[in-house]
């Protein structure tokens, strides 16, 4: 198992803790784990499409995962959740340029995983910073499924998809990437 399978392990655990009143620290904390989950395995991902071999590949992922922010990410799931609503034409027309077709497959998993990160990231500032209004254990079951059921839609996509190294990409480099020579 590794890294972010404990992460999403652990979300559950805490979720499932206090039978009778869950605390408000577990299912804040299951949330805010769940995030890191997705965040974890697109941050993984991203790094292995840059630098996957290699004597100096383990130092550079290292590196390069540790420069990943997390509004780049949220950046680039905006601008891929949506593909009809031309974010990523008016945004960042150098990626619009290379992509596929819209309404393929790979794009529409994309755009569920795109969308899964936007509310788990907005779920995590809830949890982490919002204390006016509790959070229900069956909305943090929930969000950990979603965090769960996005982790496994990236590990299930073709490695070799350009519209998903570009996503990957985009939460790598963020408006870098648009950039025109």
């Amino acid at each position: 198992m590794g890294f972010v399978d404990d992460l999403i392990e652990q979300a559950e655990h805490l979720a499932k803790r206090d039978d009778s009143k869950p605390k408000q620290a577990n299912l804040r904390r299951a949330v805010s784990t769940a995030y890191y989950a997705l965040f974890h395995e697109l941050c993984e991902q991203a790094v292995t499409t840059v630098a996957s071999t290699g004597s100096t590949a383990s130092l550079l992922r290292a590196r390069l995962r540790r420069s990943i922010d997390h509004a780049q990410v949220r950046q680039a799931a905006d601008w891929f959740k949506d593909p009809g609503k031309g974010k990523l034409k008016q945004h960042a027309p150098a990626l619009d340029d290379v992509r596929q077709q819209p309404g393929s497959p790979l794009q529409v998993e994309l755009s569920q995983v795109a969308e899964k990160f936007i509310e788990l990231r907005e779920a995590r500032h809830h949890a982490d910073y919002d204390f006016s209004k509790a959070i229900p254990r069956d909305e943090a079951k929930r969000l950990i499924s979603d965090a769960n059921s996005a982790v496994r839609a990236l590990r299930g996509l073709d490695k070799s998809d350009e519209d998903r190294r570009l996503f990957l990409l985009a939460c790598l480099l963020g408006s870098r990437l648009n950039k025109r020579n």
